[in-house]
């Protein structure tokens, strides 16, 4: 005898979860789903399961081409913003990269030219790369994760270095000094350190940690005879 369970309950699950759906209902119509289909058996199992991956999605559940708007009021949106901020950091990470394979490859003799044929783009705009190249790649250090300390706040903030590591490799980091006449200086701390606090890599608490340590450190030096 052919089983009509699910024939059954198809019609008043549907009307049940679009009245839930109008009415602007998300959990109630999805919890609709689990009850009526707890009483469908074990064929009704995945249905049941489906409907509380809709009630509580996970970041990993929202596939390409997802319509978030009936499930961004149930899914937990500090994941998503969790996510967009190390997706930004990573992609910080692999503009520094890339500057730095465009310097070195000019270093050892490649033609602003033949860059911009490589890259697609005009050789003025190659120049003004470079430019930028020479104070935000510079070649990393041995023993050291970045070659500025911006840098290392963004391999923090992109999941290459664990929050412990950041924060020691910031507060020992050689900053050069402050100069009145020069409010930015490029190694400086504000313009490395706040900077990377200001466009995100860094959380308050970081910034606050690693101020107060490397300040105390700059005073005892200070105080050395």
């Amino acid at each position: 005898m052919r089983d009509t369970t699910d024939a059954s309950l198809c019609s008043p699950l549907l009307v049940r979860i679009l009245f839930g759906m109008v009415r602007g209902r998300v959990p109630d119509a999805v919890e609709t789903v689990i009850a009526i289909t707890r009483a469908g058996g074990a064929a009704s199992a995945l249905t049941a399961s489906y409907a509380r991956a809709q009630l509580h999605p996970t970041p990993a559940t929202l596939g390409p081409g997802t319509d978030p708007r009936g499930l961004l009021d149930v899914i937990d949106r500090d994941a998503l913003f969790a996510r967009m901020a190390r997706d930004r950091a990573r992609e910080l990470v692999a503009h520094i990269g890339f500057l730095r394979s465009l310097r070195q490859l000019h270093d050892s003799g490649v033609t602003e030219a033949h860059l911009a044929v490589r890259n697609g783009c005009s050789a003025a705009e190659i120049g003004h790369l470079l430019a930028r190249a020479r104070v935000e790649a510079p070649d990393i250090a041995p023993g050291s994760r970045g070659g500025t300390a911006y840098e290392i706040a963004a391999r923090g903030a992109a999941g290459e270095l664990d929050p412990a590591t950041v924060r020691a490799e910031l507060i020992s980091w050689v900053y050069e000094p402050a100069d009145a006449a020069v409010p930015a200086v490029p190694g400086g701390f504000d313009h490395q350190v706040g900077r990377a606090y200001t466009d995100g890599p860094l959380t308050d608490d970081d910034y606050d940690l690693i101020r107060t340590a490397v300040t105390r450190h700059d005073d005892d030096r200070r105080r050395r005879p």
